[in-house]
């Protein structure tokens, strides 16, 4: 027989088993399956599910049952109906087991399926699937009729919507899906997966290894599961089981995810936050049937040079926003940056780094084992956070090793001038009223070390209370240039404008130290000193408040010593010529009207000569117009005496002779009268008084002359001390 006959011979065997084929597929009543496909799926689920459209065989050499109009219902309370809607699904099947009467889904595709995913108010869920399922609805069918296999090789979802709802906040999230796929080589192979699409309108790529789900639904195997997700600057990983795959719970997972941008991620989450810089968050999820839980804890968003916040530890239950047990830190190397981001003007400090252990407490959180630097300084102790009210209470103690005022108050580095420099003394810029608006603060902080400029102030502490808009300030030291202090500071921004009002107290400090320490001069040494403030004003800035100033001031001064020849050339340039001045006593006293400050009481005496002076000084303009009046203890000299003026700017003053004729005052004041040149007081002044000698004569007490005693104008004492 030739081979062309042969061939022609295997052609038609062929033909006639192929139309056999045929013949027994068309044979086969797929309808008969629908009842055990439901059947399976609602004891899968535990759900009702419903084929409402056709359902039918489709014959190719891939051949598929199809099913149109699927639908999976919802939980009884949810906003619609269906928790899943799905326009059409295929299940490809394999040709040889359909023949042996045994269905075996090689391949699932889902067409535009709308799947809801929702919780309520109260936090249930719709994706749990605890319903049992409803027996009625499955008929029986005999497994030897229909009997099902399910090997699913490959699952494919086709241009599909879902919606997230969340009933607490109200929050909305949609996805659309393009094209999601998962496949495995063989029944018991890891399934991959790869999947595009938008979220929230942002465009995404997914990839990842999966466990059999089949098998795992099944069997209620743990389901294997690692996702990596990328969406913009965003990178997102999931690495882990699903330890109840039936009711999609029991996570055991490392989550990881990281951006170059918070904003961006904030965006996603529905707020609008700044943009603070790259961010990455690690942990270890834990579920279980009472929830969630956080282990491992690393998360880290910003940078220094604007802030760092890190947190190291655990969460007991996130999604309750409770049990956290973790290790803060905060760190910032330019906090003059943060005002932008605060919306309110913050001071450029020094670098600053803060750590504390956070947890929560009723109503708010306490941050322990608080540790803070900023350049020198330090600050520990513990606080409590309350943000149950209508602002955040803050409340806590603090202690210091050591706190420099310099370094808070110019940061370390000079901020340069922009346009024409201002030199005045007191600044425009507005007080910060706004931040007392912010939260109620009640904070005790004591300082071992307060480092005021200069000089150095030991055992201090302050009270600080800021409640409904309103700051209190009580600052004390129990040495400050060796003496003690006390006072208080308080800024009302209720008022309008805000209300300034400082009371403050000084017992026996150094002067020089004083002086030294506020880097106005280096030159006087000790002037162990009493000084008593009460000022009142009001304004939107310091110089504001200078120039609606109200109150006095007062300052005794024992014996000091100024170095250098020129230390009081300008106001006595007729003295002899000496390395050092001894002051033996000062006495100035000024009244504080609406911003004028009009010296009452104005003298201080000298190794060579007594001076007393009047005048006033401008706080608005921060000019002084003062007249000071020598009198030499070398009687010699006093016709060179003249009164000098000081006038000018706070901080360059001129000082001239005064141009009046005072020939017959200084007569007076060589024999001894109380009135001086211009009227000034100038009264005999004894050093070898015990006391203060110049109160002393400006109360009138003259004793160096026995049996005479000259009593000064009571009104330059009187009150001297609100007496």
């Amino acid at each position: 027989m030739r081979a062309g006959t042969i061939l022609k011979g295997l052609v038609i065997v062929a033909a006639a088993v192929v139309v056999a084929f045929v013949a027994v597929v068309k044979s086969i009543d797929v309808n008969q399956y629908r009842a055990a496909i439901t059947g399976l799926v609602e004891r899968s689920i535990g759900r009702p599910v419903a084929f409402e459209g056709a359902f039918s065989l489709e014959l190719s050499l891939d051949p598929a049952l199809v099913a149109t109009e699927v639908t999976v219902a919802n939980a009884p309370w949810g906003s619609r109906p269906e928790m899943v809607r799905i326009r059409r699904v295929e299940a490809h099947i394999g040709l040889v087991p359909l023949l042996m009467q045994k269905v075996r889904v090689n391949r699932l595709v889902l067409v535009e399926p709308d799947i809801l995913v929702e919780t309520d108010a109260q936090g249930r869920r719709n994706w749990s699937l605890d319903a049992p399922p409803p027996a009625q609805n499955a008929p029986f069918v005999d497994p030897a009729v229909a009997p099902i296999e399910f090997a699913v090789a490959r699952l494919q979802i086709d241009k599909a919507e879902i919606l997230s709802l969340n009933g607490r906040d109200g929050r909305r999230d949609h996805v659309k899906l393009e094209r999601l796929t998962m496949a495995t080589e063989a029944p018991s192979a890891p399934m991959t997966l790869a999947g595009a699409g938008e979220w929230n309108g942002q465009r995404f790529d997914l990839s990842g290894v999966f466990g059999n789900l089949g098998e795992a639904l099944a069997a209620g195997k743990p389901y294997p599961v690692k996702l990596n997700a990328k969406m913009g600057g965003l990178v997102a990983a999931i690495d882990g089981v699903v330890t109840d795959p039936r009711h999609v719970g029991g996570w055991s997972a490392k989550l990881s995810l990281e951006g170059s941008e918070w904003a961006d991620a904030a965006l996603l989450a529905g707020r609008d936050d700044p943009k603070l810089g790259p961010f990455r968050f690690a942990a270890r999820l834990e579920q279980t049937s009472d929830g969630p839980t956080l282990l491992d804890v690393e998360a880290a968003v910003g940078r220094r040079d604007l802030v760092l916040v890190g947190a190291k530890g655990k969460i007991a239950d996130p999604l309750g926003r409770k049990g956290f047990d973790i290790a803060l830190s905060v760190e910032s190397d330019r906090t003059a940056a943060l005002s932008d981001l605060l919306g309110t003007a913050i001071p450029a400090l020094p670098p600053v780094k803060i750590s504390a252990n956070v947890t929560d407490v009723p109503e708010g959180w306490k941050l322990a084992g608080l540790r803070a630097t900023a350049g020198r300084g330090d600050a520990s102790g513990e606080v409590l956070v309350r943000t149950g009210g209508e602002r955040p209470v803050i409340q806590g103690r603090l202690s210091s090793s050591l706190v420099d005022v310099a370094e808070l108050t110019a940061g370390g580095k000079p901020v340069p001038p922009k346009g024409e420099p201002d030199h005045r003394l007191f600044s425009d810029r507005p007080l910060p009223v706004e931040l007392l608006a912010l939260a109620d603060i009640q904070l005790d902080w004591t300082i071992d070390r307060l480092l005021l400029i200069g000089a150095v102030a030991e055992k201090a502490s302050v009270g600080i209370v800021v409640e409904d808009g309103r700051a209190v300030l009580r600052p004390a030291a129990e040495r400050l240039g060796g003496g003690r202090t006390h006072g208080r500071l308080s800024l009302d921004g209720r008022a309008d404008p805000a209300a300034l009002t400082l009371d403050f107290e000084a017992d026996a400090v150094s002067l020089g130290e004083v002086l030294a320490g506020l880097a106005l001069t280096d030159r006087v040494r000790d002037g162990r000193s009493d000084i008593s403030v009460t000022l009142r004003g009001q304004g939107a800035s310091p110089r504001d408040v200078m120039a609606k100033l109200d109150g006095q001031a007062t300052l005794i001064t024992g014996r000091a010593l100024v170095k250098g020849a020129n230390a009081l050339d300008q106001l006595a340039p007729w003295r002899p010529p000496a390395d050092d001045t001894r002051i033996e006593c000062a006495v100035g006293r000024f009244a504080v009207i609406k911003g004028m400050a009009t010296a009452q009481a104005l003298l201080f005496d000298t190794n060579y000569m007594t001076m007393a002076g009047k005048g006033a000084i401008d706080l608005a303009a921060e000019t002084m117009d003062l007249t000071m009046v020598p009198r030499p203890k070398d009687l010699s000299l006093l016709g060179l005496a003249l009164p000098m003026d000081v006038r000018g700017p706070l901080t360059a003053p001129d000082v001239t002779p005064n141009p009046l004729p005072v020939g017959r005052d200084l007569a007076l004041a060589a024999a001894g009268a109380p009135v001086s040149p211009l009227g000034v007081p100038l009264p005999f002044v004894n050093p070898g008084e015990v006391g203060n000698p110049c109160v002393d004569a400006l109360a009138g007490k003259r004793r160096d002359m026995p049996g005479r005693a000259t009593e000064a104008p009571r009104q330059v004492i009187e009150g001297l001390f609100g007496k």
